[in-house]
């Protein structure tokens, strides 16, 4: 727990005490709750509509993300989920040359302290929009062509956490139709089960 926290603290900002007393904050002393919604993959669903004249939607690996993103200084940590949790894939969504967003899909294997996943399951979680993007539906897009990319590998669904006051990402939920909240999971201190459902 101690080198995940130092590795959060590492990528979290410039103000590393305040990033420390927040990490500690929310991993020791408040109690967390976590929605969880699941994206069920066998029924049809729509892909990502983003126009692509405007906007690129892949899935990519690490080190095609490493490429994208050499040169590019102060990302927040959420670009860097393959050196903290060692994920192999992501959607990144660009335009042009600029990243507006990009989402970490987890698999087996992967390290996971939300869900212990199967052969058929993912978790999509750390996403991150930038500012100037925020508006447009990147994470409900990047969520499709997630889908899209999962279901073609034969994936049955996707599973993810939101914490219950990050009333955005929750509103962003709701615009996915198929996305469906499935539960609820609680979190404290050392006290960190994983999902069962």
């Amino acid at each position: 727990m101690l080198r995940r926290a130092i590795k959060k603290v590492k990528w979290a900002d410039s103000n590393i005490m305040a990033s420390l007393v927040k990490i500690l904050y929310y991993n020791i002393i408040k109690k967390n709750r976590f929605a969880i919604f699941e994206f069920d993959l066998t029924q049809e669903f729509a892909g990502p509509s983003l126009d692509p004249k405007q906007y690129e939607i892949r899935v990519i690996d690490c080190d095609e993300l490493a490429r994208v993103i050499e040169g590019k200084k102060d990302l927040p940590r959420e670009f860097y989920m393959n050196e903290i949790d060692g994920v192999r894939y992501c959607a990144l969504v660009t335009a042009g040359e600029r990243i507006g967003h990009i989402s970490w899909i987890y698999l087996k294997g992967d390290k996971d302290r939300w869900f212990d996943l199967k052969d058929d399951e993912a978790h999509v979680n750390y996403s991150y929009t930038f500012p100037e993007f925020r508006g447009v539906a990147f994470f409900p897009e990047a969520l499709r062509a997630s889908a899209v990319w999962l279901k073609d590998r034969k994936y049955r669904r996707i599973i993810m956490d939101v914490h219950e006051e990050t009333i955005f990402m929750i509103n962003s939920m709701k615009k996915v139709k198929e996305v469906k909240r499935i539960g609820t999971l609680t979190h404290w201190f050392l006290y960190r089960p994983k999902f069962k459902d």
